[in-house]
């Protein structure tokens, strides 16, 4: 009798306590033939144990939903920096109106020249609704904040498909032996 603690494989298959040497010769010869189902077995119980512990994702995969995260943030960028160009001009817009404003309030409206003077500013300076574009800047500033939150969750999402895509990669090379190409 002998021990198979600690052996692996056809090394530690026993028949009545007896490895494959000790058997007597018919015996032997039978264990012998079924060696190659045991080899089989062996080999799916690895393949099984592989494909387990590991995601079912493929390379291509995670690598594509990487690549449309990142897209998502570009265009989420260039959204921002839509936003900060409209807030951009509407303060413009206002401050303008804010001087047509104060220099129209300089003038005497009933004055000829001054009402020259006035029709000329408000021709220069359109009549812009300045709430509606103070409203439009925050609304502006409200979108810029919720992209910011957007970006900062596609780069967890990235964070955690690289994690994936390290763990796929390596499932991958460890099917290599059994003959499978990644998954």
């Amino acid at each position: 009798m002998s021990s198979n603690i600690g052996k692996e494989g056809l090394e530690s298959i026993r028949l009545g306590g007896m490895s494959f040497d000790q058997l007597p010769m018919r015996e032997s010869v039978l264990a012998q033939e079924q060696i190659p189902a045991v080899k089989e077995t062996i080999k799916r119980n690895k393949l099984g144990n592989i494909i387990a512990k590991y995601p079912k994702q493929t390379v291509d995969w995670v690598e594509g939903a990487i690549r449309e995260c990142q897209a998502t943030i570009k265009n989420v960028r260039s959204l921002m920096e839509r936003q900060q160009t409209m807030i951009d001009e509407y303060t413009v817009h206002i401050t303008l109106c804010d001087y047509r404003d104060s220099e129209i309030k300089k003038l005497d409206g009933r004055k000829n020249k001054d009402k020259e003077k006035i029709k000329e500013l408000r021709l220069k300076f359109p009549p812009y609704q300045i709430p509606a574009m103070k409203q439009q800047i925050v609304q502006c500033k409200e979108a810029i904040q919720r992209s910011n939150e957007v970006i900062d969750k596609e780069h967890l999402s990235i964070s955690e498909l690289r994690e994936l895509l390290v763990k796929c990669k390596q499932r991958d090379e460890e099917l290599k032996p059994f003959g499978i190409k990644g998954q």
